[in-house]
């Protein structure tokens, strides 16, 4: 795990002595967090000086916008977080040599489908519930639970069958302009709200989660509180390794954005949409500024 810099940016010093220090590696993983591009030409600079393969994190945004998603040599990206899916995510693999290698690594592994049956059960009571009410309260120290790998790689049968349906019935178009326009609202609604600051995103950019910034733990912890006693699926930045936790010098800056940096997700609230909150917490709603779309349908 290498050292970020306040932006989230990758820390290249750290990162060429990190390089230095081990067998080159093989493959180098950059993020782009939140909808905001990260320094992919740096990335792609690098590693072509360490001679190593880039691979482009854009689970955060629903489409490749801007410089996402431009330089990798895969790119990853997961609609099932966006468009009410069981499972399923896309790798984007660029290079005739290097999709080759890819189609026979695919080929070898087991044909495994996930079952669908708890997602299935667990949609059917979300379309029950209109206001899920207040949440347990949780503090920017909350350790998430560790994710249970998946038993198989491939998408469902469903997740597949629903992902057509959307498109041909032009659904995701509709999530991408609704949310787009969701997130300027939330931004001029927040925006020094508690001290925080909502983080940059690509014009046009489709984020999985609203992110805002604070300067003062106390502040952040504060407005965490009044967000899940909204009833918003708010909490800190998502449990960070313990390889990163245990070297706290090397990565100071990550475990002080952890405490600072408040998400809170725009869906899996039952039926609210995060307006709803804003209106519970008493916050001013609307913008004269208007939403920067990308039309990503060719229309």
């Amino acid at each position: 795990f290498y050292p970020i810099t306040e932006t989230m940016e990758p820390d290249w010093a750290q990162c060429a002595r990190l390089a230095a220090a081990a067998p080159p590696p093989d493959l180098f993983v950059l993020t782009h967090y939140f909808g905001t591009a990260n320094a992919v030409e740096a990335a792609r600079q690098f590693c072509d000086a360490q001679g190593c393969l880039l691979l482009e994190d854009a689970v955060h945004v629903l489409f490749p916008v801007g410089p996402i998603g431009t330089k990798g040599d895969f790119v990853t990206y997961s609609p099932r977080k966006f468009l009410g899916l069981p499972d399923g995510a896309l790798l984007l693999v660029h290079g005739d040599s290097l999709v080759n290698r890819a189609r026979n690594a695919v080929r070898a592994l087991p044909p495994h489908r996930p079952s669908t049956l708890a997602w299935s059960i667990a949609a059917l009571r979300r379309r029950r519930r209109v206001d899920l009410g207040p949440l347990p309260p949780i503090d920017m120290d909350y350790d998430y639970p560790n994710p249970v790998p998946p038993s198989a790689i491939w998408m469902s049968r469903l997740a597949k069958a629903l992902i057509a349906r959307k498109v041909r019935n032009g659904d995701v178009e509709s999530v991408m302009q609704r949310e787009i326009r969701e997130r300027v609202e939330v931004d001029s609604s927040l925006a020094g709200w508690h001290g925080l600051t909502p983080l940059p995103t690509e014009p046009g950019a489709v984020p999985y989660l609203f992110a805002l910034r604070g300067t003062d733990h106390t502040a952040v912890a504060t407005a965490l509180s009044e967000l899940r006693q909204a009833g918003a699926m708010a909490g800190p930045w998502p449990a960070l390794p313990p390889e990163v936790r245990a070297n706290p010098d090397k990565h100071r800056v990550a475990l002080q954005i952890r405490r600072t940096l408040l998400r809170f997700y725009p869906r899996a609230s039952g039926r609210r949409r995060p307006v709803d909150f804003l209106k519970a917490m008493s916050l001013p709603l609307g913008t004269d500024a208007a939403p920067q779309m990308v039309d990503h349908f060719g229309s």
